[in-house]
């Protein structure tokens, strides 16, 4: 499986007149872009666009695959609240996002560059999702588990 993270800001001035049609309509822009960009990706891997509105609107496919790890997740855990936890990190994540989105002008005036990157955030989120899927299927020792 292959995933392609993207955030977008429902404020840019290239996305205001399609954030005005409805919520996750950025999104949902944002995940057709990421499908058209892998659909030449070879046929054996699976490829899933995470895109997201940086106030928190998932696009369908998103808010599907999210959903059905975290169910997932909560079967081979056991821990019937797995996948609340994981859209609780999939959230810190995304407020810490905004939170470097919005101060990333700002400067450690000792080193002259940024203190924390998108770029950052976003490794951070992809490693949570993978260390979070990994622990649980370590915890019950599967090794034929298959995600989507």
């Amino acid at each position: 499986m292959a995933w392609d993270v993207t955030v977008v800001s429902t404020l840019a001035q290239c996305y205001v007149d399609r954030a005005a049609t409805g919520v996750g309509a950025v999104a949902e822009m944002a995940d057709e872009r990421k499908l058209a960009k892998y659909s030449n990706l070879a046929s054996n891997f699976t490829f899933q666009p995470i895109a997201v509105e940086n106030p928190g609107s998932f696009s369908l496919s998103t808010l599907e695959f999210l959903s059905d790890l975290g169910h997932k997740l909560s079967s081979f855990s056991g821990e019937e609240r797995a996948s609340s936890f994981l859209f609780q990190r999939v959230s810190v994540s995304l407020q810490r996002f905004n939170s470097c989105s919005t101060a990333r002008h700002f400067r450690d005036r000792q080193r002259s560059r940024p203190i924390v990157t998108p770029a950052l955030i976003l490794t951070f989120l992809l490693l949570t999702i993978e260390n979070y899927t990994r622990k649980d299927i370590n915890k019950n020792n599967n090794n034929n588990i298959k995600f989507i």
